[in-house]
């Protein structure tokens, strides 16, 4: 038996959450085209014959502003600490700047095995994709270590995803597995289902709204009838943002309701009824007792 921890690592917005979807074949981290959406270690489990691999994703290594990204950072370098292999993603589409290069220095100090992953290469064409190949392969220099593997994927369109899983388990210690062999992710399915509602809520209003919304699930009650209800609350900073969420007539609020609502129907397999209430808790990036309650 081979089994071993990976850390998916690199900016914001790079395809973590995106990766780690199409390797476990599930949805357990939510994702969007905004920076910054991952907020919590994620694994996500993968079994296969003979092996067993976890994979850690991590909130995006990024400047703070808040007390929140101080912690998300924190946590982040803290999953690092004892993995088996660290795979860097690096966007084939974009230029490897000072935050990739922050986070190489990083990369050449840890002792395992270095991976670097091409993320979005579906976005390039093949001439752009091999210049991106040996740039890669070349920038390690500058940090005196070389990576043991590239690979290019695409995990919107699950190319050389198999490829990456073979690679990690033939890469991986002999080790008894970490978890139990019907298990997908370390989270469970509340704060699943408060990641969707907040899913929703980026994808509804994140330009008036960055990072502001915090997400609390106060009751699930499951019927007879297969029913599951749902009580949530969505907290922001400020009274102001309150009204951006609920918007004119309430508009906007059901539409993140209807969003939030298919995505945990999804989840749980069975109809919702979903109730969600806007609260404010000021400032609550920056209060240590808020973040401590809701495990930051």
């Amino acid at each position: 038996m081979k089994a071993g921890i990976v850390a998916l690592i690199g900016r914001p917005n790079v395809g973590k959450s995106t990766l780690i979807n199409a390797l476990v074949k599930e949805k357990i981290a939510i994702v969007s085209d905004k920076p910054q959406t991952t907020r919590h270690i994620i694994h996500g489990i993968i079994h296969g014959d003979g092996f067993q691999l976890v994979l850690v994703d991590t909130p995006g290594i990024h400047k703070p502003r808040t007390t929140l990204g101080s912690r998300l950072n924190a946590a982040t370098n803290a999953a690092l600490d004892d993995i088996d292999i660290v795979c860097l993603l690096l966007p084939a589409n974009e230029q490897i700047g000072v935050g990739d290069k922050m986070i190489l220095e990083q990369v050449s100090r840890m002792n395992c095995k270095k991976i670097a992953i091409v993320s979005k290469s579906d976005c390039v064409k093949k001439p752009v994709l091999l210049e991106k190949l040996q740039e890669v392969s070349e920038i390690a220099a500058g940090w005196n270590f070389e990576w043991d593997e590239i690979i290019p994927l695409s995990a919107r369109k699950n190319e050389n995803t198999n490829e990456l899983v073979a690679l990690l388990a033939r890469s991986m210690p002999e080790a008894l597995a970490l978890y139990p062999e019907d298990a997908i992710t370390n989270k469970d399915q509340q704060h699943r289902i408060a990641e969707l509602i907040r899913e929703a809520v980026i994808r509804q209003v994140f330009d008036e709204l960055p990072h502001s919304t915090l997400i609390d699930i106060d009751e699930i009650i499951r019927e007879g009838s297969g029913l599951v209800k749902i009580f949530a609350s969505i907290y922001v900073e400020r009274e102001s943002q309150k009204g951006i969420i609920v918007g004119k007539g309430g508009l906007q609020l059901k539409e993140i309701g209807t969003r939030a609502r298919k995505e945990i129907e999804r989840l749980l397999s069975a109809k919702v009824f979903l109730d969600l209430r806007v609260r404010v808790e000021s400032n609550w990036q920056s209060n240590e007792n808020t973040l401590d309650r809701y495990g930051f």
